[in-house]
Protein backbone atom coordinates (compact mmCIF):
# COMPACT_ATOMS: atom_id res chain seq x y z
CA UNK A 1 0.00 0.00 0.00
CA UNK A 2 1.34 3.26 -1.10
CA UNK A 3 2.09 5.84 1.79
CA UNK A 4 -0.20 9.08 1.82
CA UNK A 5 1.37 12.23 0.48
CA UNK A 6 1.92 14.46 3.38
CA UNK A 7 0.97 18.07 2.44
CA UNK A 8 2.82 21.17 4.47
CA UNK A 9 2.30 24.85 3.56
CA UNK A 10 5.38 26.43 2.70
CA UNK A 11 7.96 23.64 2.52
CA UNK A 12 9.89 22.46 -0.23
CA UNK A 13 9.13 19.73 -2.20
CA UNK A 14 11.03 17.09 -4.86
CA UNK A 15 8.94 15.80 -7.17
CA UNK A 16 9.29 12.90 -9.55
CA UNK A 17 6.29 11.46 -11.86
CA UNK A 18 7.22 8.77 -14.14
CA UNK A 19 5.49 7.62 -17.43
CA UNK A 20 3.47 4.79 -18.09
CA UNK A 21 5.92 1.19 -18.39
CA UNK A 22 7.51 1.62 -22.11
CA UNK A 23 6.41 5.08 -23.18
CA UNK A 24 8.37 7.81 -23.62
CA UNK A 25 5.95 10.79 -24.75
CA UNK A 26 8.71 13.45 -23.86
CA UNK A 27 10.90 12.16 -26.39
CA UNK A 28 9.21 14.53 -28.69
CA UNK A 29 9.22 17.87 -28.20
CA UNK A 30 5.94 18.62 -29.06
CA UNK A 31 5.01 16.35 -26.17
CA UNK A 32 7.78 18.08 -23.95
CA UNK A 33 5.98 21.77 -24.80
CA UNK A 34 2.92 20.51 -24.21
CA UNK A 35 3.85 20.07 -20.87
CA UNK A 36 5.60 22.52 -20.27
CA UNK A 37 2.75 24.93 -21.16
CA UNK A 38 0.41 23.06 -18.87
CA UNK A 39 3.31 23.16 -16.25
CA UNK A 40 3.01 27.07 -16.69
CA UNK A 41 -0.83 27.55 -16.65
CA UNK A 42 -0.49 25.05 -13.21
CA UNK A 43 1.91 27.46 -12.12
CA UNK A 44 -0.36 30.26 -12.43
CA UNK A 45 -3.28 29.02 -10.84
CA UNK A 46 -1.49 27.70 -7.87
CA UNK A 47 0.54 30.16 -7.53
CA UNK A 48 3.38 27.68 -7.44
CA UNK A 49 7.15 28.80 -6.52
CA UNK A 50 8.83 26.82 -8.96
CA UNK A 51 12.79 26.61 -8.27
CA UNK A 52 13.60 23.89 -10.42
CA UNK A 53 12.50 21.21 -13.48
CA UNK A 54 13.32 19.04 -15.87
CA UNK A 55 11.49 16.65 -18.20
CA UNK A 56 13.40 13.72 -19.57
CA UNK A 57 11.87 11.46 -22.18
CA UNK A 58 10.06 9.28 -19.90
CA UNK A 59 9.70 11.51 -16.22
CA UNK A 60 9.52 14.84 -14.57
CA UNK A 61 11.27 16.34 -11.52
CA UNK A 62 9.99 19.15 -9.64
CA UNK A 63 11.62 21.70 -7.04
CA UNK A 64 9.07 23.52 -5.50
CA UNK A 65 7.27 25.28 -2.90
CA UNK A 66 3.73 24.21 -1.97
CA UNK A 67 1.67 27.48 -1.29
CA UNK A 68 -0.89 28.11 1.16
CA UNK A 69 -4.11 25.95 0.78
CA UNK A 70 -2.80 23.41 -1.38
CA UNK A 71 -2.63 19.72 -1.08
CA UNK A 72 0.70 17.92 -2.93
CA UNK A 73 -1.87 15.58 -4.29
CA UNK A 74 -4.24 17.86 -5.72
CA UNK A 75 -1.79 19.90 -7.48
CA UNK A 76 0.22 17.08 -8.83
CA UNK A 77 -3.92 15.65 -10.07
CA UNK A 78 -4.39 19.09 -11.63
CA UNK A 79 -0.86 18.62 -13.30
CA UNK A 80 -1.36 14.51 -14.07
CA UNK A 81 -4.21 15.27 -15.61
CA UNK A 82 -4.27 18.23 -17.88
CA UNK A 83 -0.56 17.07 -19.07
CA UNK A 84 -1.53 13.51 -19.93
CA UNK A 85 -4.71 15.51 -21.84
CA UNK A 86 -2.38 18.15 -23.60
CA UNK A 87 0.07 15.60 -24.69
CA UNK A 88 -2.24 13.30 -26.27
CA UNK A 89 -4.16 15.88 -28.04
CA UNK A 90 -0.52 17.16 -29.61
CA UNK A 91 1.03 13.20 -30.15
CA UNK A 92 -2.33 12.24 -31.74
CA UNK A 93 -4.09 10.37 -29.25
CA UNK A 94 -1.26 7.44 -29.90
CA UNK A 95 -0.83 6.80 -25.74
CA UNK A 96 -3.73 4.99 -23.91
CA UNK A 97 -2.14 5.96 -20.68
CA UNK A 98 1.19 8.76 -19.96
CA UNK A 99 1.38 8.48 -16.28
CA UNK A 100 2.56 5.44 -14.53
CA UNK A 101 0.04 6.75 -11.39
CA UNK A 102 1.15 8.02 -8.41
CA UNK A 103 4.23 10.02 -7.75
CA UNK A 104 7.22 10.19 -5.39
CA UNK A 105 7.31 13.25 -3.15
CA UNK A 106 10.51 14.02 -0.78
CA UNK A 107 10.05 16.93 1.39
CA UNK A 108 13.66 19.04 1.64
CA UNK A 109 14.45 19.00 4.40
CA UNK A 110 17.40 21.23 4.73
CA UNK A 111 19.49 24.39 2.14
CA UNK A 112 21.69 21.35 1.75
CA UNK A 113 19.42 19.30 0.44
CA UNK A 114 17.72 21.65 -1.45
CA UNK A 115 21.20 22.62 -3.32
CA UNK A 116 22.01 18.72 -3.91
CA UNK A 117 18.24 18.48 -5.62
CA UNK A 118 18.49 21.71 -7.94
CA UNK A 119 21.94 20.10 -9.08
CA UNK A 120 20.41 16.28 -9.63
CA UNK A 121 17.57 17.52 -11.61
CA UNK A 122 20.10 19.72 -13.87
CA UNK A 123 22.61 17.26 -14.23
CA UNK A 124 19.69 14.58 -14.98
CA UNK A 125 20.21 15.14 -19.17
CA UNK A 126 23.49 14.61 -18.57
CA UNK A 127 23.44 11.46 -16.70
CA UNK A 128 21.36 9.80 -19.23
CA UNK A 129 23.37 10.95 -22.34
CA UNK A 130 20.89 12.95 -23.57
CA UNK A 131 23.53 16.32 -23.50
CA UNK A 132 26.86 16.90 -22.73
CA UNK A 133 26.34 20.08 -20.67
CA UNK A 134 22.83 20.78 -18.57
CA UNK A 135 22.21 24.07 -20.22
CA UNK A 136 21.84 22.20 -23.75
CA UNK A 137 19.11 20.88 -22.68
CA UNK A 138 16.00 22.43 -23.96
CA UNK A 139 13.42 21.54 -21.35
CA UNK A 140 15.22 22.38 -18.05
CA UNK A 141 15.69 24.89 -15.76
CA UNK A 142 19.27 24.82 -15.96
CA UNK A 143 19.40 27.25 -18.79
CA UNK A 144 17.80 30.05 -16.35
CA UNK A 145 20.09 28.93 -13.93
CA UNK A 146 22.82 30.09 -15.82
CA UNK A 147 22.15 33.30 -16.87
CA UNK A 148 20.59 34.59 -13.65
CA UNK A 149 23.03 33.03 -11.08
CA UNK A 150 26.36 32.56 -14.19
CA UNK A 151 26.49 28.48 -13.77
CA UNK A 152 23.71 25.74 -14.04
CA UNK A 153 24.38 24.06 -10.72
CA UNK A 154 24.59 25.31 -7.30
CA UNK A 155 27.96 25.25 -5.33
CA UNK A 156 27.48 22.84 -2.40
CA UNK A 157 30.81 24.60 -0.67
CA UNK A 158 29.54 26.19 2.17
CA UNK A 159 25.67 26.13 0.71
CA UNK A 160 23.72 26.73 4.21
CA UNK A 161 20.73 28.47 5.10
CA UNK A 162 21.92 31.37 4.58
CA UNK A 163 22.90 30.68 1.42
CA UNK A 164 19.60 29.26 0.34
CA UNK A 165 17.99 32.60 1.90
CA UNK A 166 20.42 34.90 -0.48
CA UNK A 167 20.13 32.45 -3.38
CA UNK A 168 15.38 32.82 -2.68
CA UNK A 169 16.07 36.76 -2.77
CA UNK A 170 17.80 36.91 -5.90
CA UNK A 171 15.14 34.59 -7.62
CA UNK A 172 12.72 37.10 -6.31
CA UNK A 173 15.19 39.91 -7.48
CA UNK A 174 14.94 38.42 -11.05
CA UNK A 175 11.59 37.41 -11.26
CA UNK A 176 10.52 40.78 -10.12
Amino acid sequence: MRPKHISVEGEFYFLTTHCAPGIKPFEEKLGSRAFMDILKEKHDKFNLRLFAYVIMPNHTHLLLQLPENVEVSNLMNHLNGASARSVNSVLNNQYEHIWQGGFHDEIVRSATDFGNKVNYIHENPVSKNLVEKAIDYEFSSARFYSKAFGEPHLDMDGFDDFALDALLESFHSVLN
